[in-house]
């Protein structure tokens, strides 16, 4: 049986839609039918029933929560459904005159230049009483783009996702230069809209977040909103380790954040414009969009899926296991380098690796008596005991020296049951890993504690030799 392709279906319907309300209301439907330049396209399109249809193709039956949301929303959907027309855009460019689209030739065609992107993005607005929005005409890049104001804080939209601050707009889209621009004030009063041509922007502008980054905060907002909407995914901070290691002794997985590509054809990262008003739609962007798009077969497989997630500079870093991780502390006691693991599960295998920074074969091997490797050095433990779940080693600082070099940075890693469940530094100087404290107050640690009580007594002895000359 024959069947049609949704997005077929959905454009007939569409069409449908238009047409059925072309009928309905009549002549003041067809306005836009013998203009063809942007001011008279841009008017026309803006009438309240080509308003009414914009609203109902991107929003649905959805309302929008508040001006956040819709601004969102509808970028979002842009962004999604109405692709780049460069065919137009190279034939404008090249000088030929060719009609701007109204709203609804956008809506069926799917294509726009950056004059159609606004006026569709501002119907869209309208429709959910968003008001005053501007038109801002870059006359110097023969570009437009949307602005609209929402707490003291004024924001472009263009095309895309996210929305972009006006001040970082020009820092980075316009490498710090807006130029001359023209300004059109829309606004919708009651059924009417009204638009003015201004000579500027008639608002005061400053930058409300001068941060230009994502919040290290929104890793765990991240994470958080994963195991809520996935039951088998569950934040482990002990991966953590391995990112801050840059080894990937799990699974680990980098993304890219986009980029846009400014007006002088520089790439910025879109990290640069995270705003804290949008920080809900920047958490279920990065989580569905990006996080999910690179983990999902892991995820929907069924397993538990233990992960980390590290905001880097303009990158996502992710490490994940389908296995819980252990507790390790690892110390150094009376010259001995002490591990204790303590494990959910039976620990039926163990093994201590220890590797040149940024080697792929390991160095050295430690072993429990009666134990060896054939192709790699090894040293034996001077006590390693076993329970169902936990394992207790102890090895000599003596013994790591023998065959590890003061002067290089080793990594010590852990295996339990043939999986790698454990990453540290080995800093050769002091034999600890770099955030492992010792249980072993060093000398100058004593030395300093007790000058300290001493000072203490000698003050208290003054203080009450004193009362008792008074008495």
């Amino acid at each position: 049986m024959f069947r049609l392709p949704r997005i077929y279906i959905i454009i007939i319907l569409l069409a449908l839609a238009i047409l059925l309300s072309i009928t309905i209301y009549g002549h003041e439907s067809t306005l836009c039918t013998n203009v063809c330049d942007f001011e008279n396209v841009l008017k026309c399109s803006l009438h309240r029933n080509f308003i009414t249809i914009v609203g109902k193709v991107i929003y649905g039956k959805y309302k929008p929560l508040d001006a956040v949301d819709a601004v969102w929303r509808t970028l979002q959907w842009i962004d999604k459904n109405i692709k780049y027309d460069y065919e137009k855009y190279f034939r404008v460019k090249h000088g030929e005159r060719i009609c701007v689209r109204d709203v609804l030739d956008i809506l069926i065609e799917k294509r726009a230049i950056c004059t159609e992107y606004a006026i569709v993005t501002v119907a869209a607005l309208l429709y959910v009483n968003i008001s005053p929005i501007y038109i801002v005409e870059l006359e110097d890049y023969n570009h437009v783009v949307v602005l609209v104001t929402y707490n003291n804080t004024a924001f472009i939209l263009d095309q895309k996702i996210p929305p972009i601050e006006f001040q970082d707009y020009v820092e980075y889209m316009l490498n710090g230069d807006l130029g001359d621009i023209n300004v059109y004030k829309i606004e919708r009063i009651g059924n009417d809209v009204i638009i003015k041509q201004l000579h500027g922007l008639p608002i005061s502008i400053s930058d409300t977040y001068p941060q230009d980054r994502i919040p290290k905060e929104l890793n765990a907002k991240i994470m958080q909103k994963l195991s809520e909407e996935y039951a088998n995914i569950f934040p482990e901070p002990k991966l953590k380790r391995s990112i801050d290691l840059n080894i990937a002794l799990y699974r680990l997985y980098r993304i890219k954040l986009p980029q846009l590509l400014n007006l002088h054809n520089n790439t910025v990262s879109i990290s640069k414009f995270y705003n804290p008003l949008f920080e809900k739609y920047w958490i279920d962007y990065v989580t569905n969009e990006l996080v999910m798009n690179a983990i999902k077969s892991e995820v929907m497989s069924g397993d538990c899926t233990y992960i980390w997630i590290d905001l880097k500079n303009d990158e996502i870093i992710i490490a994940l296991t389908n296995y819980k991780l252990p507790e390790v502390e690892i110390y150094v006691e009376n010259d001995k380098l002490v591990l204790e693991i303590c494990s959910d599960d039976v620990i039926n295998n163990t093994q201590l690796l220890i590797y040149k920074y940024g080697d792929a074969n390991p160095v050295l091997g430690i072993v429990q008596p009666s134990y060896y490797y054939r192709e790699i050095p090894y040293i034996t433990a001077t006590r390693w005991i076993n329970y169902l779940n936990e394992v207790h080693i102890e090895v000599t600082i003596n013994q790591l020296r023998r065959y590890l070099d003061v002067n290089n940075t080793y990594i010590l890693t852990l295996w339990i049951n043939y999986k790698p469940v454990y990453v540290a530094v080995l800093n050769m100087d002091l034999l600890v890993s770099s955030n492992v404290p010792s249980r072993v107050l060093n000398k100058e640690v004593i030395e300093n504690f007790l000058l300290i009580i001493l000072t203490v007594i000698v003050l208290v002895s003054w203080i009450f030799s004193k009362i008792l000359k008074k008495d």
